[in-house]
């Protein structure tokens, strides 16, 4: 019977480590297909958690077996396991709900690392995915740690991937301008803005009478998500709108 036992747990233990290698190779190999792929459907921080959780799996599969082989009576162990998982879920609602967020992102992928997003209150650049949280560089350079369970529920913008960059602008005119010179004024705005590259539309309208002025509606989209370059080019196309209407002295 001893060496019946021994050679039972010398099998059991060889199959046990050809499975954790086959998983290894199984893991390996979808990885290289997932990250050759353009639109990976699982992260590669996801894979490290996977490929222990096979094989934490594997290992207590290969213990339960075993241990029957043997003429132990494994009842009595799997209720015990049952109530142990059961009180260790209860105990563990907030890091389990964080996780299975963390896979939700990781397979829907709303957002990559790097990108720019806003959540509520939170506006900023995706610098870590984790598996227990997110975690955000705002604007003015805090680095925001958001649970992972909140991003997964959460209504989320993904400004980086927005195909371009409107500009709705109202330009106000003095009461006092002719309506020859308010038509002029809107040309000049067509002349500044659409002979720009960078310019994909323009609606250029005369729109409202406000309270104190003639109210010149302007909604200008830019082919481009580059924020900063956006910023200085159209600085220089304001700029150049604010001296044409002082020479042609509109207010």
């Amino acid at each position: 019977n001893l060496i019946s036992n021994g050679l039972k747990i010398a099998v059991a233990a060889s199959i046990t480590y050809v499975a954790l290698k086959v998983v290894d190779v199984g893991m390996s190999l979808w990885r290289k297909r997932m990250e050759s792929a353009e639109d990976a459907i699982l992260d590669s921080q996801l894979f490290p958690v996977l490929s222990k959780s096979a094989k934490v799996f594997v290992v207590v599969v290969a213990v339960l077996v075993t241990t029957q082989n043997l003429g132990m009576n494994v009842t009595g162990l799997l209720a015990s396991l049952s109530i142990g998982g059961l009180a260790v879920g209860l105990a563990a609602q907030d890091t389990l709900s964080n996780l299975f967020g963390a896979v939700a992102l990781f397979a829907d992928k709303p957002f990559r690392v790097g990108e720019r997003i806003q959540l509520d209150a939170i506006d900023g650049t995706v610098e870590t995915i984790g598996l227990r949280s997110t975690r955000i560089r705002n604007l003015d350079g805090h680095l925001v740690t958001v649970p992972n369970r909140t991003m997964a529920n959460a209504n989320l913008i993904n400004v980086s991937r927005r195909p371009n960059i409107k500009t709705v602008m109202n330009i106000g005119v003095t009461y006092d301008t002719p309506a020859e010179k308010v038509e002029r004024a809107m040309q000049i705005i067509e002349d500044i803005y659409r002979p720009h590259p960078k310019t994909s539309d323009l609606i250029i309208s005369f729109n409202k009478f406000e309270s104190s002025s003639l109210n010149i509606l302007v909604v200008h989209w830019w082919d481009s998500t580059d924020f900063k370059e956006y910023l200085l080019q159209f600085q220089k196309l304001n700029l150049d709108l604010k001296r044409r209407f002082d020479a042609e002295g509109i207010s």
